[in-house]
């Protein structure tokens, strides 16, 4: 299974192994084009959290004035860039919404890949890193501090394909069935991946 961030299109039109893919707009449709996916099918929404080091305070995110708070006075963030469609361009409306943008912008650092965003926080080179709640919940190096307020937060529908090439497309469609049945909606939240309506 694999989490479509950074150049995993790339890797997939390169011919790299893979048998499922979960993604969003619009590289999901870019994909589809490139013919590098099957059109697959729409899994949850997913939405904005944030990791901190282990071991540090978790921040107190239950409003929009604490996140706010919070983001204003760490000294280093760390997240995706901000480019079209990337969990990136939602964390800088999301700063866009509080009205802090040109204050907590000089501080934040984009990185190409979520894994390399989240190993700053675990290198301790940056305080605080900002994704989609599922990568940071499921991840050993960081604590997961929680996702953002509903009045800031911003929700994207994740897609999940079989890859074209992939030698078990059967399989791929039978795993993407098992997390989309609807008697496995608890699983799913517990992985931070909430109903579609």
């Amino acid at each position: 299974m694999v989490w479509a961030t950074g150049p995993i299109e790339e890797k997939l039109a390169a011919g790299d192994p893979a048998d499922v893919v979960f993604t969003f707009e619009p590289k999901w449709s870019a994909m589809i084009r490139a013919g590098v996916i099957e059109p697959g099918n729409e899994v949850a929404r997913v939405g904005i959290g944030a990791a901190v080091q282990k071991g540090a305070a978790k921040p107190d995110f239950s409003n929009q004035v604490a996140l706010r708070s919070f983001l204003l006075n760490v000294n280093r963030i760390a997240g995706a860039a901000f480019t079209d469609g990337s969990v990136g361009s939602w964390v800088l409306r999301s700063f866009q919404r509080m009205g802090i943008a040109d204050a907590v912008l000089p501080k934040y650092q984009a990185y190409r890949l979520g894994v390399e965003m989240i190993e700053a926080v675990g290198k301790r080179e940056a305080d605080v890193v900002l994704s989609v709640m599922p990568d940071l919940a499921d991840s050993t190096i960081v604590d997961y501090a929680g996702p953002f307020p509903s009045d800031v937060q911003e929700y994207k529908i994740a897609r999940a394909a079989v890859a074209a090439r992939s030698p078990h497309k059967q399989i791929g469609r039978q795993f993407i069935d098992f997390v989309r049945h609807p008697g496995h909606a608890e699983l799913r939240r517990q992985k931070w991946l909430f109903p579609l309506d």
